[in-house]
């Protein structure tokens, strides 16, 4: 019973690591970006949680709706496009319009979400700048990437 017992006390370890590595997600560079309608919700509920760390002033109430209008706006303009897979009967050139026009309006979208967030910034006490230096990035969707960890 003894020399059964040993090998696989020795063993543990390696089955502890491969159960660990077993579970390890795939780089985001392997990872196909698939928008789901519920996903929305996740950056929603990053928005209230970043509201709350702030702990906003009555004067900073209106910087912040304006931040999070385009937050949201962004949001909704990526989870509501169609894949590019959904015109397989339209020619490559319109496709590629079609791509260009979407990443045009991202683009747009985000100049906005950066406008915004630095009119925000300004309103900002030093604690709330500090906070905001941690969270606020993490409430902004980043498609096609991982999110950004806290």
């Amino acid at each position: 019973m003894r020399i059964a017992l040993w090998p696989t006390l020795l063993l543990l370890p390696m089955l502890a690591v491969a159960q660990g590595t077993a579970t390890t997600p795939a780089p985001a560079t392997a990872r196909i970006m698939v928008l789901q309608p519920t996903q929305t919700a996740r950056y929603e509920g990053d928005l209230l949680q970043l509201r709350g760390r702030l702990v906003l002033t009555g004067a900073q109430q209106s910087a912040w709706a304006r931040f999070a209008g385009s937050v949201e706006a962004y949001t909704k303009l990526v989870f509501g496009e169609r894949p590019q897979s959904a015109y397989p009967d339209d020619t490559t050139p319109r496709q590629l319009e079609r791509m260009n026009g979407r990443l045009h309006d991202r683009m747009l979208a985000l100049q906005n979400i950066e406008s915004l967030a630095s009119d925000l910034y300004t309103t900002l006490s030093q604690q709330q700048k500090t906070t905001a230096d941690q969270y606020l990035m993490a409430s902004i969707p980043s498609f096609g990437l991982q999110p950004p960890s806290r």
